[in-house]
């Protein structure tokens, strides 16, 4: 059911504010855990250091997460946090960065790593909205399918970058991945190479 979570917290740098968390501790969002089949839906989440982490765990990958049209505003480093799923939903989401001091130079819209997946399952992140993130919009690594196609499709970066990392999009050795009809708009002016509207770095690239 749809929640609301916000605080008076919108300049703290702290990790004791996090909207929601999958963590095996009640004391940090560190601490790995396997949760199966979890749905966040239609929720408001407002400041804080990340909107939302889960983190599971080599040895136990968690299965089947779906984040679905919440609006994650104002938070410090990370929108969206996920380690070791073999199946995500990542979709229809307004994701928000923080834009008043103190700022983060490094912070994220959506980060995934160490997500692969060999049963037909997929990582599908579509139809989100994702403005002022000072560094990084997307951010897949490790993150790949021997059975399927994953999905980037539909993504909006919206701009209100602030660093001179800034990426719209970025792969690293993450395979079979289905990029479409994504825009980004990379609004700040940098010299760094590695900054572009999509980076793609160590990854097997094949055309259709």
């Amino acid at each position: 059911f749809p929640v609301t979570i916000g605080g008076n917290a919108p300049t703290s740098t702290s990790t004791a504010f996090i909207g929601i968390v999958g963590s095996n501790s009640a004391t940090s969002e560190n601490s790995t855990v396997q949760i199966n089949n979890a749905v966040i839906d239609s929720s408001v989440i407002s400041n804080g250091y990340y909107s939302i982490i889960f983190r599971g765990s080599s040895a136990a990958t968690s299965t089947g997460l779906t984040i679905r049209a919440n609006a994650l505003n104002g938070s410090y480093f990370y929108g969206v946090y996920n380690e070791y799923h073999d199946s995500i939903a990542i979709i229809n989401n307004t994701i928000t960065g923080r834009v008043i001091s103190p700022l983060n130079t490094n912070a994220y819209g959506i980060y995934i790593a160490n997500m692969n997946s060999s049963n037909g399952r997929i990582l599908n992140i579509s139809g989100n909205a994702i403005f002022d993130i000072s560094a990084y919009g997307i951010s897949i690594n490790s993150s790949s399918n021997s059975a399927a196609r994953n999905r980037l499709w539909n993504n909006m970066i919206g701009g209100g970058f602030s660093s001179p990392n800034a990426t719209g999009i970025s792969f690293s050795s993450s395979n079979n991945w289905d990029i479409f009809h994504n825009t980004v708009n990379l609004d700040f002016s940098t010299s760094n190479q590695s900054s572009s509207a999509l980076y793609i770095a160590f990854v097997i690239v094949t055309g259709k």
